[in-house]
């Protein structure tokens, strides 16, 4: 069925069911950014694979809304259909609510799967057609009635990690939950979000691809915590595990007729993270104190333990990604391909008895693939390497002590002028960022300039921001924290993981982006009060072969040599004698 024949069987639902309109969200039940094969309802309806992205079906219009990563993928994907692409962020084009706001009929009716749909969404879009006399269908799943050999969900056992991994035992983390609680004002807290769930009860599992999280559901008050899933995929050991500190295991179905039962209390919940479907089975004399969740507060900033692991996880990501660069620039381009790479790429990682899996799905870019800022390779694009341009390889790492993200852009061979500009204007917003030193209570905003100034003075920009949080053994993009442009009201401070990625892409030409991920550590205290540092987690080398030295400052070489000789300590001591003699080569000074 090709994907205007499902739009065509999707509207003649529509018409039988008396809807005008028809929402696909990316998303499942529980608000994920990545989604098991099960959920990629909009991937099903569209065909645009990227990770996020929203759908509008009527009567005579197809439309998805994708973002800056995705405005090239999303075009290519939608060629030969009768979707039309509305580039989210390019001038003039209106964001997905701003197209309701303003396309919204007067009696028009709305439809979309409400397990599938968060409760902030619904409710920003109810106060947008507000007066129109707009009826809302949520209880209708359309796609479902289509996509008839929908992929089944995993049955994969969870695992618990220990006090020695997580840092924190269960218990402790709940006294700190409830006396959060308690802060609130809740008797009571609900929450959806996998990575939430799995940090607070130090459990993990492979529910859905590269992020080991177990799907479930969780409610804790100040007398019972309680996790709610699919209970074989618990063994007795697990239940016992989690029963010694204090949470009861309850099947996943239960989890419905428990909030039925909740009466007279006030709930603490992340709206963004919870379904349309489960938050209209909450009484309405219950009050609710919509907030960003607790944990995701709590899990932003790491434990010591956690840390120390991280680090672990990224000098063994290290050395992968070293025996990798080393056996990229060392053999003949002309007989690879872009997936071919990414599969070596795996291979390397694989080397170590500690990978789990990949963190995401490795953007492997070459030349003008490159410039797609979350290209994903396929049979059909997968473009040959040649002995020129640059090739952008964003990967990273699931280990048993941690989650590591990365990017190396990388010289095949010959670059033009053009290439390296690029290529070395990254670079120094890279570094700038890196070198920061800033003051308790700086947003992620204030630092966002730092990364792009370069860039900003050849008229130049990327459309993504500069940095995201990362989990513990958990998504490898989480919250509140990042570096973006957008004001984001949430302090960095001390043990908090981000990325430092700035980018440049040339539709057409190339792409690059260079990137680690950084925790943030004390740079001392004066009597202008307390300032921060950014520490590199990530310990692997910068393409030398594409730096234009001439437009890098003293300072800036300077902290590139000293980042390379750090590199060098950190991994020569795992790899063997000819891989150290090519990592000392390739971390000399410049």
């Amino acid at each position: 069925m090709s994907i205007d024949d499902r739009v065509k069987s999707l509207r003649e639902l529509m018409k039988k069911n008396g809807i005008t309109m028809y929402i696909v969200a990316t998303a499942d039940p529980h608000m994920n950014e990545y989604l098991s094969d099960h959920y990629k309802d909009r991937v099903f309806i569209s065909g645009f694979t990227g990770s996020q992205g929203n759908v509008i079906i009527t009567m005579d219009k197809a439309m998805l809304w994708a973002d800056g990563r995705y405005h090239v993928q999303a075009e290519n994907q939608l060629k030969g259909t009768s979707y039309e692409l509305y580039k989210w962020g390019k001038p003039g084009v209106p964001t997905f609510m701003e197209y309701l706001r303003d396309s919204v009929a007067k009696g028009e009716v709305i439809g979309f799967n409400g397990k599938t749909f968060s409760e902030a969404m619904f409710e920003r879009i109810e106060d947008l057609v507000d007066g129109r006399d707009v009826k809302f269908v949520d209880d209708v799943d359309l796609i479902s009635e289509i996509w008839t050999d929908r992929p089944a969900l995993k049955k994969d056992k969870a695992f618990i990690l220990s006090d020695e991994e997580a840092g924190e035992s269960t218990r402790d983390k709940l006294k700190r939950f409830r006396e959060a609680l308690k802060e609130e004002g809740a008797d009571l807290s609900i929450i959806a979000s996998l990575d939430d769930i799995c940090w607070l009860y130090n459990i993990r599992a492979n529910d859905i691809q590269d992020s080991p999280v177990l799907i479930s559901y969780a409610y804790i008050d100040f007398d019972k915590a309680a996790i709610y899933t699919d209970l074989d995929k618990l063994d007795d050991a697990i239940i016992k595990a989690l029963n010694a500190q204090g949470v009861e295991v309850k099947a996943y179905e239960a989890f419905e007729d428990d909030l039925r039962k909740i009466k007279d209390k006030t709930i603490y919940l992340d709206e963004n993270k919870i379904n349309r479907y489960m938050f209209k089975l909450i009484e309405d004399d219950n009050y609710v104190i919509d907030d960003i969740n607790i944990t995701t507060k709590f899990k932003a900033v790491k434990n010591d333990t956690e840390i120390k692991n991280i680090k672990k996880a990224h000098i063994t990501d290290g050395v992968a990604i070293a025996r990798f660069m080393k056996w990229l620039k060392e053999s003949d381009k002309t007989e690879l391909d872009e997936l071919t790479v990414q599969d070596k790429l795996h291979e390397f990682r694989a080397m170590s008895e500690d990978f789990l899996e990949e963190s995401f799905d490795t953007i492997c870019g070459y030349a003008d693939n490159g410039a797609i800022v979350h290209y994903m390779s396929s049979e059909a694009t997968n473009k040959k390497l040649e002995a020129k341009g640059l090739l952008l390889v964003d990967s990273g790492g699931q280990y048993k002590f941690g989650t590591t993200d990365i990017t190396r852009t990388m010289a095949m061979g010959d670059l033009s002028d053009e290439e390296r500009k690029g290529f070395t204007l990254v670079l120094k917003g890279f570094i700038r960022l890196m070198s920061v030193v800033f003051k308790k209570g700086t947003k992620g905003s204030s630092l966002d300039l730092l990364a792009r100034l370069d860039l900003y003075k050849n008229q130049m920009d990327y459309l993504h921001g500069t940095g995201h949080g990362v989990g513990y053994l958990l998504n490898v993009h989480e919250g509140p924290h990042n570096i973006s442009s957008r004001y984001n009201d949430v302090d960095l401070v001390k043990n908090m993981i981000f990325s430092v990625e700035p980018g440049v892409y040339e539709d057409g030409k190339y792409g690059v982006r260079t990137e680690n991920l950084v925790y943030v550590e004390d740079a001392g205290t004066s009597k202008y009060g307390d300032f921060f540092r950014l520490e590199p987690l990530t310990y692997a080398p910068i393409d030398k072969d594409a730096i234009d030295k001439d437009m890098l400052t003293a300072e800036e070489i300077s902290w590139l040599n000293a980042y390379h000789k750090a590199v060098y300590e950190k991994v020569s001591p795992l790899l063997d004698e000819d891989e150290k003699a090519w990592l000392k080569k390739v971390t000399s000074e410049i």
